[in-house]
C-alpha cells in the first residue's frame, strides 16, 4: 500500500479544491498509464445459512399509524 501526502498553500477553499481535483486526475492518469488500477472501498457480506422468514413482516414492518408532520418553525432556546 502506498500513500501520497500533498499540501496546497492557500486559504482559498475554491482554489484548494481545484488544485486537489486536478492533482487527483493527473495522478490517476499516471497510475492507469502504468497498468495499475485503484481499488474502491467495498464490503461483502457472506451468510453461510440463509435466513428463512414466514412472511415479510420481519423485514419491512407495517406502519401502525400515519406519520406525524414535522414542524418547520424553530423552537425557542
Amino acid at each position: 500500500m502506498s500513500r501520497i501526502v500533498c499540501y496546497v498553500a492557500t486559504d482559498n477553499m475554491e482554489k484548494y479544491l481545484n488544485v486537489r481535483e486536478k492533482f487527483n486526475f493527473e495522478l490517476l492518469k499516471v497510475v492507469e498509464a502504468n497498468g495499475v488500477s485503484c481499488a474502491f472501498p467495498s464490503r461483502s457480506l457472506y451468510i453461510e445459512t440463509p435466513i428463512k422468514l414466514e412472511d415479510d413482516s420481519a423485514i419491512l414492518p407495517k406502519a401502525t399509524e400515519e406519520p406525524k408532520p414535522v414542524s418547520q418553525d424553530p423552537k425557542p432556546l
